[in-house]
């Protein structure tokens, strides 16, 4: 797993939010 997935599904791994 990357460390900021988000980065590129800012829709889809949404659910991996920076806390």
């Amino acid at each position: 797993v990357q460390p900021v997935p988000w980065a590129e599904d800012l829709g889809a791994d949404l659910h991996l939010e920076p806390a």
